[in-house]
């Protein structure tokens, strides 16, 4: 019966392991999403106001 108790209580310590690794990853994927939209977006900005600068008539006389 002893037995069985540690089998029992070597597992918790292991699955709790396993569900914050998981927890972990899914974090991470979730960040590294968010950076990516981030990016685009900052990517987007940049390139309408660069365009918006070619665009625009110099005013050097």
């Amino acid at each position: 019966m002893r037995a069985a108790g540690h089998w029992l209580t070597s597992l918790q310590p292991k699955a709790l392991f396993r569900e914050n690794l998981e927890q972990t990853l899914n974090n991470s994927r979730r960040l590294a999403e968010m950076t990516i939209q981030v990016v685009d977006e900052a990517t987007r900005t940049a390139t309408v106001q660069a365009e918006g600068t070619v665009q625009r008539p110099s005013r050097a006389a």
